[in-house]
């Protein structure tokens, strides 16, 4: 079933289309460690969404995201597997640094929070998390195609709740580090490839018109 946040964001913008003054549509995937009572287990998410942006005084951007996301929780010892699928939604400001004719420097700060509930595994279990993330990128505009390596600190804090049990989980480490690669194919649209390392390894594939 679509995302309830999802149609939120599909539905609400479309008479104030010309107001929002960046859209994206994306789509990924990462793979992560959470600790839960000094026990690693893996974590596998695949997810898509959408997103608004809005550019306010002072450069600074204000934005939001919002999708569905299906989760595999494997138990590294005795490889028990779960399965999650639920929703997302993100709020986030981003600033971007005019520091020179062809270069950026780019700061961003993330809240996100994960409602799901399991497919496969434990009887009418729920998931939920939040995830706060910090960015930091450098930008280098050569031609049609930007560079932007990264940095990212985040903290992720969440519970796995049944009927007979409440499992409480954080992320294994808290640092990750990639490479952002835009494509433009208009003067105001790009394709982004992103791909991260570190504790969070991830890849995302996103579609951007920024006005």
């Amino acid at each position: 079933m679509p995302s309830k946040f999802l149609w939120i964001l599909l539905v609400l913008p479309f008479p104030l289309m010309a107001g929002w003054t960046g859209i994206t549509a994306f789509v990924g995937q990462s793979e992560s460690d959470w600790l839960q009572a000094s026990t690693l287990s893996q974590v596998n998410i695949d997810f898509y969404g959408l997103g608004i942006e809005e550019k306010t005084q002072g450069d600074l951007r204000v934005g939001a995201r919002a999708g569905q996301f299906d989760l595999r929780l494997f138990d590294l010892f005795d490889a028990s597997a779960e399965k999650y699928n639920g929703q997302f939604v993100s709020l986030y400001l981003r600033w971007p640094i005019n520091l020179m004719k062809r270069v950026n420097f780019h700061t961003q700060v993330n809240y996100q929070l994960n409602l799901g509930e399991n497919t496969i595994g434990l009887e009418n279990a729920e998931i939920n998390w939040s995830k706060v993330s910090v960015n930091a990128a450098l930008s280098l505009r050569l031609g049609l195609l930007s560079v932007r390596p990264f940095i990212n600190i985040h903290s992720i804090d969440g519970d796995i709740s049944s009927a007979t049990q409440t499992r409480i989980f954080k992320q294994n480490d808290n640092s990750s580090y990639g490479l952002m690669l835009d494509y433009f194919v208009e003067r105001s649209a790009f394709v982004r490839l992103m791909v991260a390392n570190g504790s969070n390894q991830a890849m995302l594939l996103s579609f951007v018109r920024e006005n």
